[in-house]
């Protein structure tokens, strides 16, 4: 971006030296289709993963230092909302974040409630190395249990999708292939437009789209996957099962209880139903960290015997109200925020204060609750 003056900011010239990088170093690394399924040979897959991962290295060196300039701050009220606040810094998912279901995802589904233009670009970064399969949730997934450190977010990435790829499934060839399955050369402008069975007029992709435009072409894919699961569901997830919750579901799965709480002060019941819908259509077909396997169905049985187990039981075997419950899972997250805060401020990792019981093996599948 020019100055007044006419010229470059040194600013101005780092972020386009990294898009330069990038530009160049991902035309390299990206994977075909018949590379996924290996018909290239190992050895050139494995190749072009490492330039990947040397792509990564040299991205994330380039914009630390424009990433520790900011003067941005995370706020440290848990309710907050995703910033609205367009800048010319914006990262190119900026207004995706602004939209359902993107919206409440980062609202439910993270440490912090909101995030700064620091944070979009971590995701940004992660999502570079996502070459296979770019996912907005998984990559905010990653940093969150990673403390928000890009390094460490993407060394996990690596490491859990070297385990994936080592004996692909089918399903796992289909699922990349549905996360890229809008191009530059089978795109058509009804694909900016997805109809709403409820409304008239429909959803139309936000923000600006040019087809030429890679992140653009990225970004309609995650727009046209996350719709596409809200309205009409996520995809079938076959042969899969999997006892307890890691730490990235049980999150979601409590925040989005809570959120309900001001009908529960009014008497309202908790609409296991639609809390149900809500996580798999997070969830189903993602993959969590940690797992090489994606997330399967899950029941709403499942689903209400664990929030009975872990919050609605009080310490004398009672079930509390779910008023009182929703408070008690407040207070956790007002917790786990602090700890987002206090980590963003110091800019380095922190040990977790709470102790969850992730990957409980207990059977959370046993009972349907109602």
């Amino acid at each position: 971006m020019a100055n007044n003056n006419g010229t470059t900011s040194a600013h101005d010239q780092e972020t386009h030296s990294a898009g330069d990088v990038l530009a160049r170093l991902s035309r390299q690394a990206i994977i075909s289709p018949e590379e996924t399924e290996f018909k290239a040979g190992w050895d050139t897959w494995i190749s072009r993963y490492h330039n990947m991962a040397e792509a990564a290295d040299v991205l994330m060196n380039m914009s630390r230092q424009s990433m520790d300039r900011s003067d941005s701050t995370i706020t440290a009220e848990s309710t907050v909302s995703v910033r609205t606040q367009e800048s010319p810094e914006s990262t190119w998912f900026h207004a995706l974040l602004q939209e359902q279901p993107l919206r409440d995802f980062i609202r439910l589904g993270l440490k912090t409630a909101s995030l700064d233009r620091a944070a979009e670009r971590k995701i940004e970064l992660v999502l570079l190395v996502m070459t296979a399969r770019s996912c907005v949730q998984e990559a905010c997934w990653y940093l969150d249990e990673n403390d928000w450190d890009i390094q460490r977010a993407i060394s996990q990435y690596q490491s859990d999708e070297m385990q994936r790829i080592i004996n692909p499934s089918q399903l796992y060839l289909q699922l990349n292939r549905q996360a890229t399955s809008i191009t530059s050369q089978n795109f058509n402008e009804r694909m900016l437009f997805i109809a709403v069975p409820t409304s008239h007029n429909g959803k139309f992709f936000p923000g600006q789209f040019d087809v030429n435009n890679s992140e653009h072409l990225r970004a309609l894919n995650q727009w046209q996957a996350d719709m596409t699961r809200m309205l009409r569901g996520p995809p079938i997830i076959p042969d899969i099962v999997r006892k307890g919750y890691s730490p990235v579901e049980q999150r979601f799965m409590r925040n989005r209880f809570a959120n309900d709480i001001t009908a529960f002060q009014n008497g309202g019941l908790a609409n296991w139903v639609a809390i149900t819908k809500e996580f798999n259509d997070v969830f189903q077909g993602r993959y969590v960290p940690g797992e090489t396997n994606p997330c399967p169905e899950r029941m709403r049985g499942s689903i209400t015997n664990y929030m009975i187990r872990h919050f609605r039981q009080g310490q004398t075997g009672q079930v509390l109200a779910n008023y009182n419950a929703a408070l008690r899972i407040l207070a956790v997250r007002e917790q786990e925020q602090g700890e987002y805060d206090a980590v963003r401020a110091r800019s380095m990792p922190t040990a977790s204060i709470l102790e969850w019981d992730s990957w409980d093996s207990s059977s959370d599948d046993a009972m349907d609750w109602e």
